[in-house]
């Protein structure tokens, strides 16, 4: 998979996709291209993914996004059930230093 793929062709692979390795290397793949459409795109992704580490990966993404809107999702993520994704979102929300980032 290389960095050229269109976000829609992501958005197909990923959902086909059934290894969370493979869901991993996807993501990272579009770490340094976020937006606000991939944001939401993320965001449901995280509320649907059953693995943990997979769940840890879309936190720390979007924790790096700097996007405002990420915030909610981090803030969600304190409360995972997998302490990596909790750790992730507690990382990302002190790094992130925004204003809007304590006020939930």
């Amino acid at each position: 998979m290389t960095k050229k793929m269109e976000f829609q062709d992501f958005k197909n692979e990923y959902l086909k996709e059934t290894f969370p390795e493979n869901k991993i290397d996807m993501i990272k793949t579009f770490n340094d291209t976020i937006n606000k459409e991939m944001l939401s795109f993320f965001t449901t992704l995280y509320k649907n993914e059953s693995d943990g580490k997979v769940r840890t990966e879309i936190v720390e993404i979007l924790g790096s996004s700097k996007l405002d809107t990420s915030i909610s999702i981090l803030v969600e993520a304190l409360t995972d059930n997998f302490i990596n994704s909790k750790k992730a979102a507690v990382i990302s929300l002190g790094k992130i230093r925004m204003p809007s980032a304590i006020e939930p």
